[in-house]
């Protein structure tokens, strides 16, 4: 197989994630800009997301996508996500550091759709993935191996945050703490989950990856 048509599929995947990630650009800047781009940017994520949807179902697999298992590819998907929600919630903390419960907080009017959006777009891609490799085996005693080991790393990473979180509250003058809205350190908890969770998802991919690196080529 020549190395143009092995790169196809990547490119794709580059073309669909500039153009998700340019739609989400487009609806946040719009959102918290007050400029007239937040329908473009939506319109954009929608069709990006449906383009590869209809690629991942319908298009032919060739022997350079076969190469990656299935876990993979799922873990990839995942954290390409993750480090997409966790950049607009790191984007919009600031905004949860107002006087005002988060239910009666205009300014998270524009962080509810792109983050909701990104998990609706996963779990779509997800299971188009899913149903792209459903004639095989997509797991057994070695990727739950995997599994429990990246999921080790991302419970670490977790449980380390929300140590620093608590350290934070605990020896932090009284003065400096009222500088901040309970809603900002519920924030943080929550990001914490999220980042665990992408830990959780690069590791499985990152294992996959040497492993299937350090396999001998038949």
């Amino acid at each position: 197989m020549s190395s143009k048509s092995s790169r196809r599929p990547r490119l794709r995947l580059a073309l669909w994630l500039l153009a998700a990630g340019t739609g989400l650009g487009l609806f946040f800047a719009g959102a918290y800009r007050n400029l007239p781009l937040g329908w473009i940017g939506t319109v954009l994520f929608i069709a990006a997301v449906w383009y590869a949807y209809g690629v991942v179902i319908g298009g032919p697999r060739d022997e350079a996508e076969l190469e990656v298992p299935a876990a993979e590819w799922q873990a990839w998907l995942g954290a390409v996500f993750l480090a997409v929600v966790l950049a607009l919630l790191l984007s919009g903390l600031p905004q949860f550091n107002q006087p005002l419960p988060i239910s009666r907080n205009p300014d998270l009017r524009g962080l509810g759709f792109p983050v909701g959006a990104c998990f609706v777009a996963w779990a779509l891609l997800s299971h188009a993935l899913r149903t792209r490799w459903l004639p095989q085996v997509q797991e057994d005693e070695f990727d739950r191996r995997i599994q429990q080991q990246a999921q080790a790393w991302g419970s670490a990473a977790s449980g380390l945050l929300i140590v620093a979180v608590a350290v934070t509250l605990g020896f932090s003058e009284p003065a400096w703490l009222a500088k901040y809205h309970p809603a900002f350190w519920a924030q943080l908890l929550m990001l914490t989950l999220v980042v665990g969770a992408l830990v959780q998802h690069l590791g499985v991919a990152g294992l996959y990856a040497r492993e299937r690196h350090a396999s001998p080529a038949p």
